[in-house]
């Protein structure tokens, strides 16, 4: 199956929806789902270190969107606070 047909297959509470890759003059794009709110690189700017807690939260979810992704066949490749 092609890469971006299994990215739009990915349908789950922590994953942005995908719905199309696409390239044009040799660069590539995406068109994604708009989430409005923060990312979690500006989130952790504004609250500083989480509590243990919340830390675990943050890691369950980003755990389940992960293995939705994988079950799909997708891998991230750029997994970093300023994209979750």
């Amino acid at each position: 199956m092609c890469p971006r047909r299994h990215a739009r297959q990915v349908s789950h509470p922590n994953v942005c929806r995908v719905y199309d890759i696409n390239e044009a003059e040799g660069q590539h794009c995406i068109s994604m789902e708009y989430i409005d709110g923060e990312d979690l690189s500006a989130v952790l700017r504004r609250m500083g270190r989480p509590s243990k807690e919340k830390a675990s939260q943050i890691a369950r979810q980003l755990c389940a969107g992960l293995a939705a992704a994988h079950d799909k066949g997708v891998l991230h490749r750029d997994l970093k606070p300023h994209n979750l």
